[in-house]
């Protein structure tokens, strides 16, 4: 094997360890929602407030972080990231105080979020035969850990305890995935060229394709994340399913976002990014609104739209680096999906005061609703794109 491919690989491996750490990391809100409502004696809006907090540190990180990526080299800005993700793990880890699991939650997932994108734009440069499969290879490494998570440790909860003993592993492998990244040759994608990143910026604020994009990736947030964040608090609240089986319901969505890149990822560079999109995203719409609409006895078809959720979220961040120069695209993508996370701090902030308004049966009927707009939105979208280029 040629030295470059060896040296790839090793940095792919340092990518899998750190996507299998970040995606258990992303799916412990979900899980742990119930304990920190019994932990902390919190309301629904208390939850929807952990939930908020996240994605302000979204927001944050990717606009402040997406630029950072271009002005400076991939490998130290990473390394300092994952180190900042480290960190809220250890603060997870040792405190017992809802003010610090907030913080927390802002870092960790703010981190989490940069360190994803990143990883998205630097993998196809390392794989340039076949990009649509190594970012998928990578997200369903991801997948095994969201969705191992939920089933392992949802059905092993014990109390507030497990939360911290959960994340201490999670340092471990956080560890293990720094020290192989540290080793390791990370391709700098920027191009060298004139004009300073902040012209470039104000520059995209002007596009309409960048405003389109955000709202594209807004809806396709609100559908996904409102997922992950509340249908174990919908499931045994709405329709008195046990904690543990409505976990085992959770994982069986994720299990089918992690089967489905694995099965599917050959097929995006066969059939394009948009296309692959357009396809993917009304065949979820159709179980998603299904699993919902025709009651408790049917949730398992909600359950098995991850199958088709499995290629939507990496394969709309190739589109930016397809719509986006290299010199940019860190910056933009940042600016994209740190807007689009207005809309699930706006969600969260809206949905926990309906919840407790209306009840979870209404209130949940907005993810696929969102889906509907997303899908609708993106055919559109699309065509446009595909007619001028």
């Amino acid at each position: 094997m040629p030295e470059s491919k060896k040296r790839n690989y090793k940095v792919f491996i340092g990518f899998a360890v750190l996507m299998l750490a970040l995606g258990t990391s992303d799916s412990l809100r979900g899980i742990f929602a119930a304990i920190f409502q019994e932990h902390f004696k919190l309301t629904a809006s208390g939850i929807s407030k952990i939930i908020m907090v996240s994605y302000i540190g979204n927001l944050v990180f990717l606009l402040v972080g997406g630029n950072l990526m271009d002005r400076f080299e991939r490998k130290p800005t990473m390394l300092c990231v994952i180190m900042l993700w480290m960190a809220a793990l250890i603060l997870f880890a040792l405190t017992d105080d809802y003010r610090m699991l907030l913080v927390g939650m802002f870092v960790a997932m703010g981190a989490s979020t940069l360190l994803n994108t990143t990883i998205n734009i630097v993998t196809p440069t390392l794989f340039a035969t076949s990009p649509g499969l190594a970012v998928s290879v990578l997200f369903f490494i991801q997948g095994i850990g969201t969705s191992g998570g939920q089933s392992l440790i949802g059905n092993h909860i014990t109390g507030f305890e497990t939360w911290k003993m959960v994340n201490i592993l999670l340092l471990v492998l956080g560890i293990l995935a720094l020290g192989i990244i540290l080793c390791s040759n990370i391709p700098d994608v920027r191009e060298r060229t004139e004009g300073k990143t902040a012209d470039r910026k104000k520059g995209a604020l002007k596009d309409p394709i960048l405003w389109m994009l955000v709202l594209i990736f807004g809806l396709y947030f609100i559908a996904e994340h409102g997922m992950m964040n509340w249908f174990v608090l919908y499931s045994v609240e709405h329709m008195g399913i046990a904690t543990g089986k409505a976990s085992n319901y959770l994982a069986l969505f994720f299990g089918g976002i992690t089967l489905g890149r694995l099965l599917f990822a050959p097929l995006i560079d066969r059939l394009g990014t948009f296309r692959s999109i357009r396809i993917f995203g009304f065949l979820a719409v159709l179980l998603y609104a299904a699993g919902i609409l025709l009651g408790s006895q049917f949730v398992w078809m909600m359950s098995t739209t991850g199958i088709f959720f499995s290629i939507l979220y990496p394969t709309l961040v190739m589109c930016i680096a397809k719509l986006y120069s290299g010199n940019m695209v860190s910056t933009v993508a940042g600016m994209i999906i740190s807007f689009a996370s207005l809309f699930d701090i706006g969600f969260n902030y809206v949905f926990g005061r309906v919840a407790e308004r209306v009840g979870y049966g209404t209130s949940f009927l907005i993810m696929p609703i969102s889906m509907v707009l997303f899908v609708v939105i993106f055919i559109v979208f699309s065509k446009k794109q595909e007619k001028i280029r």
